[in-house]
């Protein structure tokens, strides 16, 4: 039980860490589009 909440705790981890990876990349993108607009 404990060895499975662990395992659940450690992939919610991964996938934040994927999300912050994500939004980092769009703002760095959007960032990118908008120094080419001017």
């Amino acid at each position: 039980m404990i060895f499975k909440d662990r395992c659940a705790l450690e992939s919610v981890a991964l996938v934040q860490r994927q999300n912050l990876i994500l939004t980092q990349a769009l703002i760095f993108l959007q960032v990118l589009i908008d120094s080419i607009s001017f």
